[in-house]
């Protein structure tokens, strides 16, 4: 059977199958921009002063990896990135937190990104159980740390 056949014989079905995913990408994208409004919280000062170079450093570094990495479409995960993030101190995983939702945040917290990325992600790659278990950890860590639970 050609390809001339086969787009023939089912040119319904995949006109079915482009239409659905279409429709699913326009509605995560809908629902990214639309997302729940969250109320700005101010910095922590405790936090963010005296912060050596090194740890905003590090800070800038994992915020920027990590939207890198949660923007748009990507269907691989960096691993490593998330395994730094959860590695650091508590100064540099709320610094990371909080200058991500500044950066980045749109309105919503990195907290509420990783949760949303449940769906897609599962759908992106099913079988993908380490992502899982990291991003289980990631956000078990935020949920713990009184400062993120606050803005949860």
């Amino acid at each position: 059977m050609n390809a001339v056949n086969f787009i023939t014989k089912y040119k319904m079905w995949l006109i079915i199958i482009v239409t659905v995913i279409v429709i699913a990408v326009i509605i995560y994208f809908v629902g990214k921009k639309k997302g729940k409004e969250y109320k700005k919280v101010a910095l922590p000062e405790d936090t963010m002063k005296n912060l050596t170079s090194n740890e905003s450093e590090i800070i800038e570094h994992l915020a920027n990896a990590l939207y890198k990495d949660m923007k748009g479409l990507n269907f691989t995960r960096d691993m490593a990135t998330w395994d730094e993030y959860l590695a650091t101190s508590e100064r540099v995983f709320l610094g990371t937190y909080n200058y991500f939702n500044q950066k980045f945040g749109n309105g919503e917290t990195l907290y509420q990104w990783l949760k949303d990325e449940s769906f897609f992600e599962m759908l992106r790659n099913p079988f993908n159980s380490l992502w899982y278990s990291t991003r289980k950890r990631v956000l078990e860590r935020m949920e713990a740390n009184k400062d993120i639970s606050k803005q949860i």
